[in-house]
């Protein structure tokens, strides 16, 4: 009895552990800082109220809105969201602008769409927007402290970022933001009078890129429920079926090509393919009949990308919804 007493210890440590790794590793923790606040079905004080929350309750964010001024949660460990909340109540410790933006279009007053470039940065001081890079260019918005923006291009040095603030395109100083992205990434602004000749991909090649992805995700995000499925009815002592739920998938395949038509994908392919090896461990682990000790199943349920899938689906949503307003 005291050696099952040991062995159950173990067991318990160690499903602490795989799920603590996997935690740093895929959530982004928010807490509440004040007495009570609502979540909301947009990211607006507007937005109808779907949920309240309280000091102290812990949210998992999973997006943000187009100014990171509104985090998109869903309660901890489920992959169901909730709703918005504003960032002024609640306080957190990851890097903000590691989270994608999944509204693009609450809040955008511009006439530019808004679009996820994969790499943003947060204003770290009210700092000037400008038309143009330099510092004797107009003034054309003031961004508040505590924004976080999608960079669109900069400029040769890199010691100016162009960004987008809620559809409003200008400049901003590198030295008054925050990023932990690479922003060298960004390519250099090439102004239009500059070039004779611009590329268009039409608007039907990246829908095609969409359905093309959403198509190779459709049977990865049904063996993650059928997995999540088996975990809880395993763990509540339910009858399962001895059925395999799927073989192992391959990673999401595409191009430099397909990153010149869909340039989001440049961003979600690595983010799918890591999510998918993480789902391959979780079936060669629990994918199969046989008998699961309890760390396997903590392990398994950390593994799972269910929260990822569903983000990525809304985002995938929001942006065919933005290419078509604009085609």
């Amino acid at each position: 009895m005291k050696r099952a007493g040991i062995i159950g210890l173990l067991l318990l440590l160690l499903a602490h552990s795989a799920a603590a790794q996997t935690e740093e590793r895929l959530r982004y923790w928010l807490t509440l800082v004040v007495d009570s606040a609502y979540v909301r079905a947009l990211p607006t004080r507007e937005g109808e109220v779907v949920a309240s929350r309280f000091e102290g309750d812990r949210l998992e964010a999973v997006g943000r809105n187009a100014d990171g001024t509104w985090f998109q949660v869903t309660a901890p460990y489920n992959a169901n969201v909730l709703g918005w909340i504003s960032g002024s109540t609640v306080t957190y410790e990851f890097e903000i602008t590691l989270l994608p933006i999944t509204d693009l279009v609450t809040g955008v007053t511009g006439p530019t769409p808004v679009v996820d470039s994969g790499i943003s940065v947060f204003i770290n001081q009210n700092a000037r927007l400008r038309r143009d890079a330099g510092r004797e260019a107009p003034v054309i918005a003031i961004l508040p402290n505590g924004v976080t923006l999608p960079v669109v291009a900069r400029n040769t040095a890199g010691d100016w970022l162009l960004v987008n603030y809620n559809g409003t395109l200008g400049w901003v100083a590198a030295f008054l933001t925050r990023t932990v992205n690479d922003v060298a990434a960004v390519p250099v602004f090439i102004s239009p009078r500059a070039t004779a000749a611009v590329t268009v991909i039409p608007p039907e090649v990246q829908l095609g890129q969409i359905e093309r992805l959403r198509a190779y995700l459709a049977a990865p995000i049904t063996a993650a429920a059928a997995l999540s499925s088996r975990i809880f009815a395993v763990t509540t002592r339910q009858i399962v079926p001895c059925t395999n739920i799927a073989d192992v998938f391959a990673p999401y395949s595409y191009t430099a090509q397909d990153v010149r038509q869909l340039p989001e994908l440049g961003r979600f392919g690595p983010s799918i393919n890591d999510a998918i090896a993480d789902l391959n461990t979780a079936i060669t682990m629990i994918g199969a009949c046989g008998v699961y000790t309890q760390a396997q199943l903590a392990e398994a349920t950390a593994l799972l990308p269910g929260p990822f899938f569903a983000t990525l689906t809304r985002t995938l949503d929001n942006l065919e919804a933005t290419i078509r307003a604009i085609g």
